[in-house]
């Protein structure tokens, strides 16, 4: 295989001797190698280094002034000098896989390169001939070709773990212009890598809130790339919208470890701000509901504990809304600007709880491979939250009091003491009292945490409540679940009633869930007994029959509504088009109800 070139080298030269003379007297002429040997206009061998020697196998005295096709045998040379008459029409002459034959009467595989000497006048003085065996070669080949290979899997794992995180990612180099963008980006964004390619990347941020000054300052101070942590940017969309992103940087360094540019990160802040809104509506005081004294009791409470920095301990059975209140402390409270941190202690073990609560150091146990701080240190200036406190042991019950006595702690592997401004409040559905004198629960921590108790009655202790909870959950669910109802959901005084009798085990939250129950699987607005779950319509009072203001009440009310509609269709003579119209009922409802009647036994209305 033949390629030709046209390079400057080795250009004009004064005549063939000078330029002998200057080669031979050149040291590195018999360190390389590649095989160099120099040839006159008559075709004769005039020089050849130590590395053609070796490869053709005869010394350069024996090679001297003898033809070159009859020193460099190859295939090329057949029919006597075609390579070198080739080079009158071009300068420059690659051939590839040549075979040549050694003086000794072997064939070795050559890349064969020939160029022509000429002087200033433009005259062929002589020829260059640079071989090389194919093996070396093949061998730098297969080297670059295995080179390619990890590279293009190295490639293609960076680009596999740049496009499965949930972050948006761009590169830039020195220059400040963008280099690369991932599909989550452009997704983020709206623009393609080909509209941002080469275009300075502090005309995609802003800094501060929207409008605000470009980023352009911050990233050129120095002459060199800023590198940032959770910085907070508005990021220009293709449609011009500014949208809130937080950016962190990371070097990129080249095979040298020099500095080549930066990696960021991009994280879309609109969902998290988003919900830091609804949580602080969701959670604020008005929406603890209650109209009983001791809902009012409690309300006085958590506000006069709300401007305060007291430790407050939360008791309550399951499901009576004790984050519910811890929220409403921490966002009344001078400190709802500042982080409030929740952690189930029942959820984890304790060397787990450790770490979450303390952090630790790199190395501190068997995959620490970096620093975490814990939750205490991530809450300073804010409250954190322990829920199920009186879940914990005793040996970690000793670990933590002295965080609560004196705000201090070491992470996990440091003999560093952190200090920390952080507001306490814990809750449990546990009877602490009664785990002291069991030995479970440390006395000591008791009092640090009781500074203030707040108890959370039951919801079978404040059944008063029972109706405004339900209208609240009907508002909620059918916002979530049937957003485009104008009329909004209700109960049945029948279903009504079996409500308030039950004793809710799970309180609020059982309430709750039933009540979405109720809404989801109702075709109607008129929430009747049917869809309530069935262990709450045959609930049994303590005395083991059934509640008589519920259940018996609701199927004497269901027999006079199936009297009442035989009635009407009597009188209609069994249309119940015109039965509906006089009931006040659609059809549709009118057939569900005559479908009811037969389900429960009640005689059939036609």
């Amino acid at each position: 295989m033949q390629a030709e070139h046209a390079p400057d080298w080795p250009g004009p030269i004064e005549n063939l001797e000078s330029f002998l003379e200057k080669v031979r007297s050149d040291p590195l002429l018999n360190l390389l190698r590649d095989g160099i040997v120099v040839i006159d206009a008559e075709k004769r061998v005039r020089l050849m280094n130590r590395a053609a020697e070796e490869l053709l196998k005869i010394r350069e005295s024996e090679a001297q002034g003898q033809f070159c096709y009859k020193i460099v045998r190859s295939e090329v040379c057949k029919g006597m000098c075609g390579q070198c008459l080739n080079l009158e029409a071009s300068p420059y002459l690659e051939s590839f896989n040549v075979d040549v034959l050694t003086h000794t009467g072997e064939i070795i595989a050559c890349c064969l390169h020939t160029a022509v000497l000429k002087d200033r006048q433009g005259a062929t003085t002589g020829y260059i001939e640079h071989f090389r065996e194919m093996g070396q070669v093949r061998e730098i080949i297969n080297q670059q070709s295995e080179l390619l290979r990890l590279y293009a899997n190295e490639k293609e794992k960076v680009q596999t773990l740049v496009n499965s995180i949930e972050d948006g990612v761009f590169t830039v180099g020195l220059d400040g212009r963008i280099r690369s963008l991932s599909p989550r980006l452009e997704s983020l964004v709206g623009w393609k890598e080909k509209d941002l390619l080469g275009k300075e990347w502090s005309d995609l941020l802003v800094l501060g809130e929207a409008g605000g000054e470009s980023a352009r300052p911050l990233l050129a101070a120095d002459r060199r790339l800023a590198e940032f942590r959770d910085q907070r940017f508005e990021m220009r969309t293709a449609r011009g919208v500014l949208i809130p992103v937080s950016l962190s940087t990371v070097p990129l360094k080249g095979p040298e470890e020099d500095r080549i540019g930066l990696l960021c990160l991009v994280r879309d802040l609109r969902e998290i701000e988003e919900l830091k809104k609804e949580l602080h509506g969701r959670y604020s005081f008005g929406n603890i509901l209650g109209t009983g004294p001791r809902m009012r009791e409690l309300f006085e409470l958590i506000e006069r504990l709300s401007d305060t920095t007291t430790n407050v301990l939360i008791q309550g059975e399951s499901g009576t809304g004790k984050e519910l209140v811890a929220r409403a402390l921490h966002y009344h409270s001078p400190r709802k600007d500042k982080p409030f941190l929740k952690i189930n202690c029942s959820a984890l073990p304790d060397p787990l709880l450790e770490s979450e609560l303390f952090g630790y150091e790199k190395g501190a146990f068997t995959g620490a491979t970096h620093r975490k701080p814990g939750k205490f240190k991530l809450a300073d200036g804010g409250t954190i939250f322990l829920d199920e406190i009186g879940d914990t042991s005793p040996a970690f019950q000793a670990k933590l009091l002295r965080v609560v006595q004196d705000l201090e702690f070491e992470p996990l592997g440091s003999t560093r003491v952190e200090k920390v401004d952080v507001r306490i409040l814990a809750a449990t559905h546990r009877d602490l009292k009664a785990d002291i004198a069991a030995g479970r629960f440390r006395e000591d921590l008791y009092y640090r945490l009781c500074v203030v108790p707040i108890f959370l009655p039951p919801l079978r202790e404040r059944k008063e409540d029972i109706p405004l909870l339900v209208s609240h959950f009907l508002e909620k669910v059918a916002a979530k679940h049937k957003p485009h109802k104008v009329r909004k959901p209700w109960f049945s005084p029948q279903a009504m009633a079996i409500l308030m009798d039950y004793d809710w085990p799970g309180n609020i939250r059982e309430l709750e869930n039933v009540v979405e129950r109720a809404v989801v699987c109702s075709a109607s607005d008129r929430l009747d007994p049917s869809v309530l779950p069935r262990e709450i319509r045959l609930h049994k009072t303590a005395a083991g029959q059934e509640a008589p203001d519920s259940a018996g009440a609701v199927r004497r009310t269901e027999t006079d509504e199936f009297r009442k509609i035989r009635e009407v269709l009597d009188s209609c003579g069994g249309n119940k088009t015109l039965a509906a119209r006089k009931l006040g009922i659609s059809r549709t409802t009118l057939w569900r109800r005559i479908r009811d009647g037969e389900n429960s036994g009640a005689d059939h209305p036609l």
